[in-house]
């Protein structure tokens, strides 16, 4: 039975200017998991006001701290819910301990309260073997994070800090798949394609390009369309791909055979969901909410 769950978030890890030119090479651990996982891709919510809360003069993709909060559910009317407005993921998952891994002191600074602990992950010292020295710091932190009866943990590496690539990406599934998933746990992966990016393919999907107003909606409309008790207004660029993973069969393995949006979109058994929904169905996955959705 599931009891813990990892959810690992690089917002910019499917775009092409963030991600390395040698990510058209296979990606060990990444594919590994697409493989023997189920595969989907995440739709953000339009955000209702620029970064200085004034109204936007016209739809954008949300910001990164806006889909960090949209795959926490602390989002409402089109923006991240203020301080004070929020549950603590302990309180809203019945108990359940939960630790923020990140690369951003922003992020640790507006969504510190909601978790039981934080820690921010410093730059790794020195260029040779950065990439490692990553991925070796988020599977230590995790490790730590279990540890000390933490039994969600949500790690974010920021596109700003260096860490937000497929090579980080992969390094780092393959250092927690070694030191702390197992039978017990949970793997969530989730690849964004950057901020404003329209298709969100990234490197990896070839030269083709779709908008994500190509993903065809559900007939008749399904609960997943709506938050809040409203159709949910789905932004019409930037989406995430997202891989959910367990070394056992816990989860619905589906046809999707490496890493690719553009597979996710083809044959992948999660569909298009909204990040607002994510995490819901990741904590009834470990016992810690009732059933979500159909």
């Amino acid at each position: 039975m599931l009891r813990r769950c990892v959810a690992v978030f690089s917002p910019g890890a499917l775009d092409p200017e963030v991600t390395s030119p040698t990510t058209s090479r296979p990606l060990s651990s990444l594919d590994e998991i697409a493989d023997g996982g189920t595969n989907g891709v995440l739709l953000w919510c339009h955000p209702k006001q620029s970064s200085n809360g004034e109204l936007s003069p016209g739809p954008r993709a949300p910001s990164e701290l806006e889909r960090v909060a949209q795959v926490l559910g602390k989002w409402e009317r089109g923006a991240i819910k203020v301080t004070g407005e929020r549950v603590a993921l302990r309180d809203e998952y019945k108990g359940c301990p939960s630790h923020l891994v990140t690369t951003s002191e922003e992020v640790s600074k507006v969504f510190r309260e909601i978790f039981d602990d934080t820690e921010v992950l410093p730059l790794p010292s020195g260029s040779d073997n950065a990439e490692e020295a990553w991925a070796g710091a988020v599977g230590a932190s995790v490790s730590r994070a279990f540890g000390s009866d933490a039994d969600f943990v949500l790690v974010h590496l920021g596109a700003a800090s260096g860490a937000g690539g497929c090579d980080v990406l992969d390094l780092t599934v393959r250092e927690l798949r070694r030191t702390c998933v197992d039978e017990r746990t949970l793997l969530v992966v989730l690849a964004g394609d950057g901020e404003g990016a329209r298709g969100g393919v990234g490197a990896r999907d070839g030269a083709g390009s779709s908008s994500t107003a190509e993903f065809p909606f559900f007939s008749p409309r399904q609960s997943c369309e709506f938050h809040a008790g409203k159709a949910a207004d789905v932004c019409d660029s930037g989406l995430a791909l997202s891989v959910v993973y367990s070394p056992v069969n816990h989860v619905r393995r589906d046809d999707v055979g490496s890493f690719s949006a553009f597979e996710a979109r083809r044959s992948g058994g999660s569909g298009a969901i909204l990040a607002l929904h994510l995490l819901k169905g990741a904590m009834f996955s470990i016992s810690r909410a009732p059933k979500y959705g159909s």
